[in-house]
Parts: C-alpha cells; sequence; structure tokens
C-alpha cells in the first residue's frame, strides 16, 4: 500500500521480481495519476444521537455546487428519498436541518452529496 498517494499527483510504479536463481527482473515503469477531490470536508451530524432533528453541516470549496442527501436504514433501503439541498450552493461552510421524528429509532446511514462525490455518515435515531 502507498500511503503518499492519498495524496494528489503522479506516482512512477515499477515491479521488482526476485526469482528464486537469485535474478531479478523489472517491469516496465507505469504512471498512476491521482486526483483527490476536496470540494467536500468535513461533514458534521449533531446533535448523534437524536431524536426529533439533526443538523448536516459540512464545507463546500467550489462555487455554484449542487448538493442533496439521502437517508438509508441499516439494511440499506433508502427512507429519506434523495433531497435537493441547492443547484448553486457558494463556496463557504453550510448547515441543513434534517427532520427526522417520523423515523423509528435505528442507525441509519446519511449521504451527502456535492456534484459527483458523496460522502456518509451514520446516525443513530433514539426514542
Amino acid at each position: 500500500k502507498d500511503n503518499d498517494a492519498m495524496n494528489a499527483g503522479q506516482y512512477l510504479y515499477r515491479v521488482a521480481a526476485h526469482l528464486s536463481d537469485g535474478q531479478i527482473m523489472l517491469s516496465e515503469i507505469v504512471s498512476v495519476t491521482v486526483d483527490v477531490d476536496e470540494n467536500l470536508s468535513d461533514v458534521r451530524v449533531y446533535p448523534n444521537p437524536a431524536s426529533e432533528s439533526v443538523n448536516v453541516a459540512f464545507s463546500n470549496e467550489i462555487h455554484n455546487a449542487t448538493a442533496s442527501i439521502m437517508l438509508r436504514d441499516i439494511n440499506g433501503k433508502v427512507v429519506m428519498t434523495e433531497l435537493q439541498l441547492s443547484d448553486n450552493l457558494p463556496k463557504g461552510e453550510h448547515v441543513f436541518p434534517l427532520d427526522i421524528d417520523q423515523l423509528p429509532a435505528g442507525v441509519y446511514t446519511l449521504d451527502v452529496k456535492l456534484n459527483s462525490i458523496t460522502t456518509s455518515k451514520k446516525i443513530i435515531v433514539i426514542d
């Protein structure tokens, strides 16, 4: 595992095979480009656990973004269809309230989507 590849950039790799007779065979050099999209960062859900509503907060690093959320139960079933938060979200910090008082107690996954990037967070709904 190459831990440096978590950073955006171009990486060069070569495989070295050490044979039983002592020979070393080298592969061709392969170039790999890694794009790290930092458009959606630091998604926070609070209070968590909650019984009536939660706040979904995140930072948007680009202008004019499209943001939406979807909530799934522990089995992956969609319990709250994709809610469009904004079609023209400005750059900066954003907080959106989400009403959860109609949901039964349990663990849910909240998917926050900004343009094509999705980040998931767990929510615990209590009675």
